[in-house]
Order: C-alpha cells, then sequence, then structure tokens
C-alpha cells in the first residue's frame, strides 16, 4: 500500500498531496489569497491527467480492434471511426482547449503520435488482409493447364442440310 510520503507513481495523488503542502505553506505566510489560482491549477492538472488516461485507453482498445480486423472493409470502417472527423480522437483534440498553454503542446504530440500509430497500424493490417485476399482469389481461380481445352465448333452448316433437318 503506497503511503504519501513513499514517492507514490500515481500522478494525480502525487499533484493533490503537492497542492495540500502548498496550501499549508500558503496560509502559512499570509498569502492565502492566490489559493484559487492552486485550486484552478489542481482542477487543470487532474483533466490532463484524465485526458491522457483516456487517450492512452483509446489507442489500447483501437489497438486490439485493429488486429481482430478481418476483412478490408471493416479495417475502412475502424478508419473511419478513429481517424474521422467525428471520431473520438478529434474529441480529446477538442478538450485540448480546456488545458492550460504549457501542457497543450505535450498533449498534443502525444495525440498526434497516437494518431499516426493508428495509420501506421492500419497501413500495415491492411497490406497483409491484402495479401491474404489475394492468396484466397488465386486459390479460387486456379486453372489446370495439362486439361484439354473445349475446341470451338468451326464454321456453319450447309443451307440445304439445315432445311434437310427441320424437315426430318
Amino acid at each position: 500500500m503506497n503511503s504519501p510520503l513513499s514517492g507514490s507513481n500515481d500522478p494525480p495523488f502525487t499533484a493533490v498531496i503537492c497542492l495540500n503542502q502548498e496550501r499549508r505553506k500558503m496560509k502559512q505566510d499570509g498569502t492565502a489569497h492566490s489559493l484559487g489560482f492552486l485550486y484552478l491549477a489542481a482542477f487543470y492538472m487532474e483533466k490532463g491527467m484524465k485526458d491522457m488516461e483516456k487517450l492512452t485507453q483509446l489507442k489500447d482498445e483501437g489497438l486490439k480492434k485493429i488486429e481482430q480486423c478481418g476483412s478490408v472493409s471493416e479495417l475502412q470502417s475502424l478508419r473511419v471511426l478513429y481517424l474521422g472527423k467525428k471520431g473520438p480522437i478529434q474529441e480529446v483534440m477538442k478538450s485540448m482547449k480546456d488545458l492550460p498553454k504549457e501542457e497543450r503542446p505535450a498533449f498534443g504530440a502525444k495525440v498526434n503520435e497516437v494518431k499516426a500509430l493508428f495509420a501506421a497500424a492500419i497501413e500495415a493490417r491492411k497490406t497483409i488482409l491484402d495479401e491474404k485476399e489475394l492468396l484466397e482469389k488465386l486459390e479460387r481461380e486456379k486453372i489446370d493447364i495439362s486439361l484439354d481445352g473445349v475446341k470451338p465448333a468451326m464454321g456453319n452448316m450447309h443451307p440445304l442440310m439445315l432445311i434437310q433437318q427441320e424437315l426430318e
């Protein structure tokens, strides 16, 4: 079990401890009028952590779905779902406006990294599925060239022979 002093790796918990320590110092110094800023910073820090966690979860979920994809059409629908204008990555990008200016570049770089990772994973999976589809098609359309071909009928019957067959 992690105690507050054990140097926990959990960023939101560590941030809360640091903010509480800072708040105590500010009360002792008499500079408590800027506590509102401190709480605002805590809110944005927590929101940034939530967005990063959401982005990580989105990345893991998306890569898993891409890997399980069985056809090119499914892969195309996943590409539109994740990289499209109304996809979850765009929603995360829209939430960037709520982050402080200092965190925006790092968060934007992380989002762009995830987008590039998705695009590369989709492209790699597409090449695998295309090759698989081509092999299946070649297997279905296999032609045995050792078989005799069907010879086309040459010419037509003589008109007198046609009339004779009609009469019989």
